[in-house]
Formats: C-alpha cells, sequence, structure tokens
C-alpha cells in the first residue's frame, strides 16, 4: 500500500475520503454494546472448531484443559489441585508469592493488571478472589517477597516503587502499600529474600548494598536497611535463601562462598558468615530451596547432588549434607519449591516427575518422592510456589493453572458455562465437529480418541463419550464434516478414507464408513462444504474437482460427483461456506472472484456462478462465516471489513454488504463461529474480546441491527487505479430511479452508466469501460432521491 500510495499521492487522499465518506453513507454510527457470557469455561488454547446442539455447546482444538483461566498465578485447593477461589486473572507473570494471613496473597512478578484492574509487577489478591486496593506498583519486576509484622520487603529489577524511587529493594506497609524510609540501595537485582529476627537476608546479583560493599549476599537491618557485618561474599550469583537453626542456606550459581569452595549450594553459619562443613556438591546452579525438618530439598539444573544422582531435585540431610533416598526424578529442571505437611510442592520445566505426568507443577509424597493425585497442569512455566493454611499459590508464565483436563475435545452447557462430564480425549487436535442422531463427527489430526484407535476421522457416543464401531480411517488430516441423510461428506488433506482411495473429499456411508462410489477426485484440499438444492458446494485449495477446472470452489452433483457447469472462478483458497436462497457466500484469501475484485469476501448466484455485488471486503483471511436472520456474521485475521475497523469479528448485512454496528473486537485469530440460542460462539485463538479477558472462546449476544441506509450509499470504485474497465459499487436503501454518471476534473461528462433508470433495493454493481479515457482523475456521480454523491477514480492506461 505504501508503495501504491508514493506513485498515486492524489490517490492515498481520495482513499482517505472515502472511509470518512462510508462511515456517513453507511450509517455505522457507534459501537454495538455487546453482552458476553462470562459464565462460559474457557479453554487453554486453540480452539478450531465449535458446534451448539440443544443446549450443548461441542468444541474441538489443540486444547488440554477448560476451566477460568488463572493468568500468571492462582490459588489452589491442596485438596484437589483446582482453583481454591474465584480468580482474578494476573496479566502478565508471577515470580513470587507471600500468604496475607487471611487467606488472601501478596503477588509480585512482571504483569499489568489482575482482574480488571491495573496493578503494575505488585498486588495485593483477597481471600475471595477480589483484588485489593494495596498498589504500590514498580516500574521493573519484583523477584521476591517476604515480611515481618506488618511490613512488606519487596526484591526486583526495579528502580521505582510507589512512586519512589529504590533501587532493587524496599519496605511497604503491608495494609496502605505506601512506601517505608527502608532503602538498602542494591546495585543490581535481588532475587531472593528471607527474614529472621531482626535481619532480612537478601541474595541476587549486587555487589553493593545496605552501604557497604557485599557479593551477591547480605544480612539487612530491618528497620535501618544498613548491612549488618555478616558478609559470606558469593563469588557469583544467590538465587535462592533459607533460613534454618543458626544457619542460612544459600543456593544459586556460585563456586566459592562463606571463604570456602562451595559449589551451587551452602550452609553458612548465621553470626559469622562462615561456611559450615556441610557440602552436598551439586554438579550445576541450584535455584530453589525448601527446609523442612531434618530435610533440605533443592531444585535446579543438577544431575548430581550429596554423593547421589539426583536429576533436578533432591532431599538433602540437613546434618551431613548427604542425598536421601527420595528421588522424584523430574525429566526437566525444578525452580520452585515449597513444603507444607506431607507433601513437597514443585514447580518447573517438568512435564514428568515422581513416576507421573505432570505439567510444570506437582505435589510429592515428602516420603516416597512420588507424585500424588493432585495435578493442576499448568500451561507453562511455574516459577514461584507457596503452601499456606489449606491453599497453595502458584505463578509463572502461565494463562491456566488448576483447571480440568479435557484433551483436545470438550462440551460445555449453554445455559451455565458448566464443563459436561463428556470427555471422549483426542491425543492430537480436533479441527472439525458436526452432530447428527446421537453422534459427535470429529476430524482432526488425532490417531487416538474416544478410547479407540481412530485415525483423523471418528464418531463419538453423545452421551458416553466413547468412539463408535464406524472408524473410515483417513490417511491425513480432515478439516470439514457434513452429515447429510445416509451420508457423511468429509474433506481435508487424505487421499485415502473409507478403505478406498478418494483424494481430499469423500462421501462415507454413516452406517459402515465405508467410501460410496461417489468420488469428484479433488486436486487439492478441500476446507469448507455447504449443501443446498441437491448439490454440494466444496471450497478449498484444488484447481480442479469433480472431473472439470474449477478454482478453489466448484458446484457437485450429489449422485455422481460430477462438476456442474457453474464456475466461479476464484483466485484464491476459499475456507468458508454458506448458502442462503440463490446466493453462495465465501471467505477465505482471494482477492478476486470471476474476474471481479473481491477481497476476501463475496457472493455468488447458485445459478451461473457469477458474481454479486455484495462485497463487503476484508483486508485479511476470513476464516468463518454464517448467516443469520440477515446478518453475515464473520470471522477470521482481519482488522477491517466494510470499510470499518473490525478486529477478527464482525457482522455484515447479507443484503448490502455494509457493516453492522455489531463490533466484539478480538485480539487474535477467530476460527470458527457457530450461532445458536441468541448467541454468536466464536473459537480461535484469542486473549481478549469485547475489551475483557476472555481466552480461545467466547459466546457473545447475536442482536444485531442492520445498519440504517437512509440515503443512497456510494462505495469506492474498483480496482484503483483502474485500467480497461472498472466496477462501480452503490447500495440502495428501497427500489428508486438513479442516475449514476463520471466526469472529469473540468466537469466534463465523460460516460453516463445509468439514465434515470429504476433499480432495485440492495448492493449494486456497475461495469465501467474506459476505454477512450485519457490516464487521469476523474469523478463518479450518483444521483436519487433528490441526494447527489460522488466518489473519485484513478485512470491508468
Amino acid at each position: 500500500m505504501a508503495a501504491r500510495a508514493a506513485r498515486f499521492p492524489a490517490l492515498a487522499r481520495s482513499s482517505t475520503l472515502w472511509l470518512i465518506a462510508a462511515a456517513v453513507l453507511l450509517g455505522a454510527g457507534p459501537a454495538l454494546a455487546q453482552t458476553m457470557d462470562t459464565t462460559l469455561l474457557t479453554p487453554n488454547d486453540t480452539v478450531r472448531a465449535v458446534v451448539r446442539d440443544g443446549n450443548t455447546i461441542y468444541i474441538g482444538g489443540a486444547f488440554t484443559r477448560v476451566g477460568v483461566p488463572s493468568g500468571g498465578g492462582a490459588a489452589l485447593s491442596v485438596a484437589t489441585g483446582a482453583l481454591a477461589r474465584a480468580t482474578a486473572i494476573v496479566r502478565g507473570s508471577v515470580y513470587a508469592a507471600l500468604p496475607d494471613g487471611a487467606g488472601g496473597w501478596y503477588i509480585g512478578g512482571e504483569f499489568s493488571a489482575v482482574g480488571e484492574r491495573p496493578r503494575a509487577n505488585l498486588a495485593h489478591v483477597l481471600a475471595d478472589g477480589s483484588v485489593a486496593d494495596w498498589s504500590p506498583g514498580t516500574d521493573r519486576a519484583v523477584f521476591a517477597l517476604t515480611s515481618r509484622g506488618s511490613v512488606i520487603f519487596a526484591g526486583g529489577a526495579f528502580t521505582r516503587i510507589g512512586g519512589e524511587s529504590r533501587n532493587r529493594l524496599a519496605a511497604l506497609d503491608a495494609a496502605s502499600g505506601s512506601v517505608l524510609g527502608w532503602n538498602p540501595n542494591a546495585d543490581s537485582h535481588v532475587y531472593a529474600l528471607a527474614v529472621s529476627g531482626d535481619r532480612v537476608y537478601a541474595g541476587g546479583r549486587f555487589t553493593s548494598v545496605g552501604g557497604a560493599v557485599r557479593g551477591r549476599l547480605a544480612a539487612l537491618d530491618a528497620a535501618s536497611g544498613s548491612a549488618a557485618p555478616w558478609d559470606p561474599q558469593a563469588d557469583d550469583v544467590v538465587s535462592a535463601l533459607a533460613v534454618g537453626d543458626g544457619v542460612v542456606y544459600a543456593a544459586g550459581s556460585f563456586s566459592r562462598i562463606g571463604r570456602e569452595s562451595r559449589s551451587g549450594l551452602a550452609a553458612l553459619d548465621a553470626v559469622t558468615g562462615d561456611a559450615t562443613a556441610w557440602n552436598p556438591h551439586p554438579d550445576a546452579a541450584v535455584l530453589a530451596l525448601a527446609l523442612s525438618g531434618d530435610v533440605v530439598y533443592a531444585g535446579g539444573y543438577f544431575a548430581n547432588i550429596g554423593l547421589a544422582a539426583r536429576p533436578f531435585l533432591a532431599a538433602l540431610s540437613v546434618g551431613s549434607g548427604w542425598a536421601t533416598p527420595w528421588n522424584p526424578a523430574p525429566d526437566a529442571s525444578v525452580i520452585a519449591l515449597a513444603a507444607d505437611g506431607g507433601a513437597v510442592y514443585a514447580g518447573g520445566y517438568f512435564t514428568w516427575i515422581g513416576g507421573r505426568a505432570r505439567q510444570c507443577l506437582a505435589a510429592l509424597d515428602s516420603a516416597a518422592g512420588t507424585a500424588t493425585p493432585w495435578d493442576p497442569e499448568a500451561d507453562g512455566v511455574i516459577h514461584a510456589v507457596t503452601a499456606h493454611a489449606g491453599a497453595v499459590y502458584a505463578g509463572g508464565d502461565c494463562d491456566f493453572i488448576g483447571t480440568p483436563p479435557r484433551e483436545h475435545l470438550a462440551a460445555l452447557d449453554a445455559t451455565t458455562g458448566a464443563l459436561l462430564p463428556w470427555n471422549p480425549g483426542a491425543n492430537r487436535p480436533v479441527d472439525a465437529l458436526a452432530v447428527s442422531g446421537g453422534r459427535v463427527y470429529a476430524g482432526g489430526e488425532f490417531t487416538f480418541i474416544g478410547g479407540r484407535f481412530r485415525a483423523h476421522i471418528a464418531a463419538l457416543d453423545a452421551t458416553c463419550d466413547t468412539a463408535i464401531a464406524w472408524a473410515p480411517n483417513a490417511d491425513s488430516v480432515v478439516h470439514v464434516l457434513l452429515p447429510a441423510g445416509n451420508r457423511v461428506y468429509a474433506g481435508g488433506e487424505f487421499t485415502g478414507i473409507g478403505a478406498r482411495g478418494r483424494r481430499y473429499l469423500a462421501a462415507l456411508d454413516a452406517a459402515s464408513g465405508y467410501a460410496m462410489d461417489w468420488d469428484p477426485r479433488a486436486g487439492g484440499p478441500v476446507d469448507a462444504l455447504a449443501l443446498s438444492g441437491g448439490l454440494l458446494y466444496a471450497g478449498g485449495r484444488f484447481a480442479a474437482i469433480g472431473r472439470a477446472p474449477r478454482s478453489h470452489i466448484a458446484a457437485l452433483d450429489t449422485s455422481q460427483g460430477i462438476a456442474t457447469t457453474w464456475y466461479a472462478d476464484v483466485n484464491g483458497p476459499v475456507r468458508t461456506l454458506a448458502v442462503s436462497g440463490g446466493t453462495v457466500y465465501l471467505g477465505g484469501d482471494f482477492t478476486a472472484v470471476g474476474g471481479r475484485p473481491r477481497s476476501r469476501l463475496a457472493a455468488v448466484d447458485v445459478a451461473l456462478g457469477n458474481p454479486a455485488a455484495w462485497s463487503p471486503e476484508a483486508d485479511s483471511s476470513v476464516n468463518a462465516l454464517v448467516l443469520k436472520e440477515g446478518v453475515a456474521y464473520l470471522g477470521g485475521r482481519f482488522s477491517r471489513v466494510a470499510g470499518q475497523t473490525r478486529r477478527a469479528l464482525g457482522a455484515v448485512s447479507a443484503a448490502t454488504g455494509a457493516a453492522t454496528a455489531w463490533d466484539p473486537s478480538a485480539d487474535g485469530p477467530v476460527l470458527a463461529l457457530e450461532v445458536g440460542g441468541g448467541r454468536v460462539y466464536a473459537g480461535g485463538l484469542f486473549r481478549r474480546v469485547c475489551g475483557r479477558d476472555r481466552a480461545n472462546l467466547a459466546s457473545l449476544g447475536s442482536d444485531v441491527p442492520l445498519p440504517p441506509v437512509t440515503v443512497t450509499g456510494l462505495a469506492r470504485v474498483a480496482p484503483q487505479p483502474a485500467g480497461a474497465r472498472a466496477w462501480i459499487r452503490f447500495s440502495l436503501a428501497r427500489p428508486q430511479l438513479v442516475t449514476l454518471s463520471v466526469y472529469d476534473l473540468q466537469g466534463r461528462r465523460v460516460a453516463t452508466l445509468i439514465d434515470h433508470a429504476p433499480r432495485p433495493a440492495g448492493a449494486q454493481e456497475v461495469e465501467a469501460s474506459t476505454a477512450g479515457w485519457p490516464p487521469g482523475f476523474y469523478f463518479c456521480r450518483l444521483e436519487a432521491d433528490g441526494a447527489r454523491l460522488a466518489q473519485k477514480m484513478v485512470v491508468v492506461k
């Protein structure tokens, strides 16, 4: 677009004028306030398919959990691992959590909001899940929190907190959040804090703190902030601290500390700062510590520690420093630990620990080292774990913690938004869903679903979530399914399905699952299907189908699979189809239909395949299109539709193509739409809809007033600049007499395209031949019902 504007500078100005005119002429008005169902539970990853059957919403995709999103941190039940209470979503990462003693938590990290309240890296979440007014705010990340009485100590990378200058360390009033005078002024990051008596121990990357030279570890006076004489002098980063009886345990990546050689882990005398004889000698960095009774739990990058092979996690004797028999053996690093009662809570990068699959977060039996049934499954790395009074707070680089498992398939109650027991489970993502006759048909990347081996396509019992005997077994991904009587049409990327060779499209017997004789032999993947008037319309990425050349879309005879004479000629992939009356609506990645410019959206006559005047124009992919009561609901990757800003979701008039006021605005792509029960269900890969947190699945009100067009609307001329011909588009609110003319810049009429002739209501398109016109700028003028509207056009030769 930039190059185009540089070549035709006046054209850029003309486009701007049209955008202003369109807002007036099409009368979209202020954005309609959207109603979003906040009770609907949320999947933790992409939703690729949505279908509603009665009061049940079925979803398929790449997700593995469905529940209440937590954001970067959440309080979890120690009994079940589920969210302990209503959760205020943390928009960002949590690196530290501290119980407030009343069932709530102080949290620190790198986040911008908690719930709907802005919070810069520090927040206080109350016992009921609400966010307190407490809001000191920092300019950079908070890595550590601890407390002493009514004072909260914070350490991190910040240089300002609560509007005050504080370098990496600060003290805050636990009630008000006001910054106290305590100001040790560390010269680099603080990663760990611990309190004992009147001392605050700080570990990190600094070399100066509390007014003294201190190498990465210091003891600070809790009242004045000045450094105590205690000075172990670590030669590299200190990442974790724990205080025992007369001993300070320090962990990190150092090789010398307390005037002794100690690799990554040491016990320091609390009086002298000298290293004790205790020396587990890990072979790599230690990042987390938890002290419980006579055991020090250590997590990190090591493979050997305490004279034993203990990958990433170990329990060490307080007396000897040797590893105990306890050996959960995670498959990747542990970077957060907490010990509480008979359990040790671990967070990190692992996917296997204590003999069980556990995603980044686990509870381990403190005696046996085996993973307990507690399984919140975080969808990102866990950096902080704190246990207190029957709850565990876990935080990290996450969006979901403590949500129920649902592997790529789930069912939700349309009234309550609750998760239903139906849980077939698939081993890979589900791309397509359809419901018919008590069956839920699924297509996608999976090879195992509903407890049985099923390659890329399956039929599931809608009541007991198991796969039925129907097993066509495709050799590659199925993208679209359409049940119809005794058939199930399937499209995708396969070349074999139903025990027969079928390229990209097949009709399967609904009883046996075998491929029927019907065989269109598509020349490329089929991504969209629609059935109407005895014809199957297929869209996709093919150049031939039904034994005829057909570019990206075709109408196929349902008896033999032969392409009819209907020929729309689309120049790019068709990803979605809908048929209404005498019109086929299509969306995708194309820019022309039947030789006419059509940007990602078009309507085609069912009789001949000629493009209709309907042309809302999207600026990027349209993945989903659903028609309902005169409205075309759209989902995709676009940011503009019909001349209006519409991010990933929009709705236009099915008659005129004008944008409606419906404007939910999603911050990521929408891949699937379903309309039913007065709601629009949108699935995709987004995090916010309607300006609110809503991940991957949204239920929105479908009450969409059609745009009021009180006068004639004149849209832009296409293409621009025009060559040998152009199309001039306009819409009429009602049937009326129209005159459409073209003038040059001197005001001379060069063509009369419509001369006071009757035209019907709706979208119109008139072809203009520019033969004999000199290159340059022209004006199109539309006269109707006493109004005159003009639009610029550019002609080049």
